[in-house]
């Protein structure tokens, strides 16, 4: 599957977001990832990565993760001021792990 460096760079920007279970850190297994607020994608992680990503570009390379089955993004309310919530796949966490290796 090709992937592009924006891709590449939201995937980071989800597996090191400060409200994953490891708090910005590297998680290990995709057992150590869960959803996280999808407001949050860009402006609270530890991906150097993620930074370079334009919010504007957000919505668009989120929607292509999710067609190419490496993301899941849950619909927010506009009544509830839910913004919705996105996760990675575990598909999506190799993808993340093969391109990031320790």
């Amino acid at each position: 599957m090709r992937i592009t460096k924006l891709e590449l760079a939201v995937l980071d920007s989800i597996a090191l977001n400060l409200y994953q279970p490891f708090n910005g850190g590297r998680p290990r297994s995709f057992a150590d990832t869960s959803d996280i607020w999808s407001a949050d994608i860009l402006f609270n992680t530890c991906s150097e990565l993620g930074k370079t990503v334009k919010p504007r570009s957000l919505p668009g390379v989120c929607s292509s993760l999710v067609k190419k089955g490496l993301v899941v993004s849950q619909q927010g309310s506009h009544a509830t001021q839910d913004p919705g919530t996105i996760r990675l796949t575990e598909e999506g966490f190799n993808m993340w792990l093969a391109n990031f290796p320790t």
